[in-house]
């Protein structure tokens, strides 16, 4: 088994505002979304909020790259990631607050047998792959 590491984090940008569904007072409506994998636990931080006024909006995402360029271009309040940002990402001047890690476990069954990988390999492999795909 290799044990690695991921990170959830909210991406930031400026809120929007909308009525009450009864129109009497205003309502901060959040807009959120990003990756999927994080998302349970953002929506029980979200129902956990304690500010009766505002009111969060998931939309559909489903990865980080839809997050941070959403929440960047200004399509949402909220950009759920799960990794670090790259340096061109950084650059668009979003709020980055990591949130939590999470663990993450290969396991394979013993009768599969692939000729020298070891678990040194595959994860040499795995951080080769980051690295071209996100950067160092």
């Amino acid at each position: 088994m290799l044990a690695g590491i991921a990170l959830a984090s909210f991406l930031i940008a400026g809120c929007v505002g909308a009525p009450a569904k009864d129109g009497t007072e205003a309502v901060e409506r959040i807009r959120i979304s990003g990756a999927r994998a994080a998302e349970p636990l953002v929506r029980v931080l979200a129902a956990a909020y304690p500010e009766p006024d505002v009111s969060f909006v998931f939309l559909p995402g489903g990865h980080s790259d839809v997050g941070i360029q959403c929440t960047a271009d200004g399509d949402l309040d909220v950009g759920v990631v799960a990794r670090s940002l790259t340096e061109t990402e950084i650059a668009l001047g979003l709020t980055y607050v990591p949130l939590s890690r999470d663990g993450l476990v290969v396991a394979v069954h013993p009768s599969v047998t692939i000729e020298g990988l070891t678990i040194v390999t595959f994860d040499e492999r795995m951080t080769a792959y980051r690295v071209r795909r996100l950067g160092p």
